[in-house]
């Protein structure tokens, strides 16, 4: 049964309410002891990361939060490749490398851009910002995300303009 997930406007852009997020991918730390074997599993073999999205696609996810390492944005170009879907993306900047990642960006249908949590909870307002201006200069809808939300969302309300917020 195919879903049909619906979309919500963001400044004259269309994101889907619902979006396949990529960190288990890469094995992220907040997966605690299973980080390593969901690396393991998909970061060492893409080709399972390409089925995993694949089968999203083929039940109606229209919209992956890309966190943008090559080997994961490929394996998701070739699950779309398979499906002849392209998702929308929704991409996150890696903190070990982001303007690498922001060029990545442009050869999806990405719609906005997100400083990683490890970024923004620096909490390193100026930076911060600068990279929010580099994000919209490129097109893009610009956001954060955040790993300490009690603690980074009154200050991100109070420092920052977004679109989005993770």
């Amino acid at each position: 049964m195919k879903m049909r997930i619906p979309s919500i406007n963001v400044k004259g852009r269309e994101l889907p309410r619902v979006l396949l997020g990529t960190s288990p991918f890469l094995g992220a730390g907040q997966f605690g002891v299973r980080a390593y074997k969901y690396y393991e599993r998909f970061f060492r073999n893409p080709s399972k990361i390409t089925e995993l999205v694949a089968g999203c696609i083929e039940i109606g996810v229209n919209g992956v939060q890309l966190v943008a390492y090559p080997q994961i944005g490929r394996a998701v170009r070739e699950a779309e490749e398979m499906t002849g879907v392209r998702l929308k993306v929704v991409g996150s900047l890696p903190f070990d490398m982001p303007s690498q990642a922001l060029k990545h960006l442009s050869e999806f249908d990405t719609v906005a851009v997100l400083l990683h949590g490890e970024q923004t909870d620096k909490l390193n307002m100026e930076e911060n910002r600068a990279w929010i201006k580099r994000i919209e200069n490129e097109g893009y809808l610009a956001g954060v995300v955040t790993h300490n939300p009690a603690r980074t969302i009154p200050l991100i309300i109070e420092e920052l303009e977004v679109d989005v917020l993770m």
